[in-house]
């Protein structure tokens, strides 16, 4: 049994791709947790000092920050209770030509997303959603995620018992003008980290 604090994490793809059930020969189901997974980088560089069981990885493939909102109440009653919860949402709203896609909306919701958490006692740890590759993304769009995570970033260093990941210094390529992260680290779908860019992510 692990006696460090226990964690959660609640998030997009970003957080579902740290471990799949899996079913292998002549073998019950049974969890893996994947090198592309940037908290299972965090178990393995925190030697495992930390309790972090498979179901309290609540990553859903698409999730837009108001659908991560919509079901938080799955973290607030998870057994036994998390200590932190890392959140890393966002990615999906950054392309919407919805309201959701604004700045104002995006912060309102994250907002109360990491507020219900505090309120129960459970300190959310902010992970921003990492830079994208390529194209995928509009400059006005680019800037907003920009943006955004400046004011997770500002949000966490005014308020206590807030924590922000800030690995971006390991991740963006300085000589970018659009804050491109560096080459290798992410797949390719200019999205989603590497199994480099989820170790720099989880150290």
């Amino acid at each position: 049994n692990v006696s460090g604090p226990t964690f959660a994490a609640i998030g997009d793809s970003m957080t579902d791709q740290n471990s799949r059930w899996i079913l292998p020969d002549l073998a019950s189901p049974s969890s893996a947790w994947f090198s592309d997974g940037p908290l299972a980088w965090f178990r393995i560089l925190s030697h495992q000092r930390i309790n972090f069981p498979l179901s309290h990885e609540l990553g859903v493939s698409g999730d837009t920050l108001e659908q991560m909102l919509a079901r938080i109440d799955q973290v607030l009653n998870l057994s036994p209770k998390p200590d932190y919860c890392v959140v890393l949402g966002g990615a999906n709203n950054f392309s919407l030509t919805t309201s959701f896609g604004t700045f104002e909306s995006m912060c309102d919701t994250w907002l109360k997303l990491v507020g219900r958490l505090k309120d129960k006692g459970i300190v959310p740890i902010i992970m921003p959603a990492p830079p994208r590759g390529g194209s995928t993304l509009t400059t006005a769009q680019i800037l907003t995620q920009q943006r955004f995570t400046n004011y997770q970033r500002e949000f966490c260093r005014r308020n206590k018992g807030y924590l922000f990941c800030d690995y971006l210094k390991y991740f963006i390529d300085q000589a970018s003008a659009t804050g491109a992260p560096l080459s290798l680290l992410v797949k390719a779908d200019n999205l989603h980290p590497s199994a480099t860019g989820a170790y720099y992510m989880g150290k």
